[in-house]
């Protein structure tokens, strides 16, 4: 009688062959996740390869973003002293939507900024790339050709509207004008006579 598939699940056996499978599956998990920070990790650098220095836009520089933290700081002292009890609570809800809208302003300027960093590099590597792609024009331009005259032009530009030439007959091998003359004969003499 044969044994029940279960058996060898039984035991000591059965807790090593579990634990096995477990490590095997946990080591595969480690190994996927070092490849996938590997490959994150590789996706995010940036090529130093620039031909230029970039020049670099601060926002912190820009006299709106100065102003916009100046303001951002009064409200909040003026926040303070509501908080304090010196006003109500409707200049407070007021002051506090203002605020918030300044620091949706601030987050906003310091996008621009990652972006005019971003279109700063672009414009650089647009240059160099320009510039490579000139030398392996001027390197690999054949020397001056002479220009065709303009009639040439049309003529080379029109040619497939012109008429065909008669085709050229070439003359066949004997053998074969002798087998196509047979053939010839063959089916006229099979043709019925009126």
């Amino acid at each position: 009688m044969m044994e029940p598939i279960s058996s060898p699940l039984q035991g000591a056996l059965g807790y090593t062959l579990i634990g096995e499978i477990l490590g095997v599956t946990s080591l595969s998990w480690v190994c996927i996740g070092m490849m996938l920070r590997k490959l994150r990790h590789e996706a995010i650098e940036i090529p130093e390869t620039v031909a230029q220095p970039i020049p670099q836009f601060k926002v912190e520089e820009s006299p709106e973003y100065l102003a916009l933290l100046e303001k951002v700081s009064q409200l909040e002292a003026e926040k303070l002293k509501l908080q304090e009890g010196q006003s109500g609570s409707a200049e407070l809800e007021k002051l506090q939507k203002t605020i918030s809208y300044l620091e949706n302003k601030l987050l906003e300027y310091e996008i621009v900024q990652e972006e005019i960093s971003i279109l700063g590099e672009l414009k650089a590597e647009n240059e160099k790339l320009k510039l490579d792609l000139n030398a392996l024009r001027s390197a690999t331009a054949p020397a001056a050709a002479p220009v065709p005259a303009t009639e040439e032009l049309i003529k080379m530009q029109f040619s497939e509207f012109a008429e065909p030439a008669e085709p050229k007959k070439e003359a066949m091998p004997e053998d074969i004008q002798s087998l196509l003359s047979d053939i010839e004969s063959l089916s006229k003499d099979k043709q019925p006579k009126p």
